[in-house]
């Protein structure tokens, strides 16, 4: 995660990463995310964006409140995924940003 997130940063782009936020079902992610925040830490951690899977929720969520790797807190999470939405025949998920402005670099 770290050479990866500082190549993308090199080369002028914002690395991201998106993982099961769960950690009940996937503690592998939340482990390695949470050493990626700890060893980063100086260079704060390359500006990356984490984008939470869990908790679902039916439509547009009433509070911020995606679960985090365990070195992060729910303000640090910068996309939420909560649900799924059918857009022209095709089922694709329905994400949150946290900052609107976020949403604007991702396409």
């Amino acid at each position: 995660m770290i050479s990866f997130a500082q190549a993308l940063s090199n080369y002028g782009y914002v690395p991201g990463f998106i993982g099961n936020t769960d950690s009940s079902r996937n503690f592998n992610f939340d482990r390695q995310c949470s050493h990626y925040v700890q060893a980063t830490g100086e260079y704060d951690g390359f500006r990356a964006v984490y984008w939470a899977t869990e908790p679902k929720t039916e439509g547009e969520p009433g509070e911020w409140a995606p679960y985090c790797p365990s070195a992060l807190s729910p303000e640090d999470i910068g996309l939420w995924q909560c649900g799924s939405i059918v857009f022209k025949n095709y089922m694709v998920g329905e994400v949150y940003g946290r900052d609107e402005s976020l949403l604007y670099r991702m396409w």
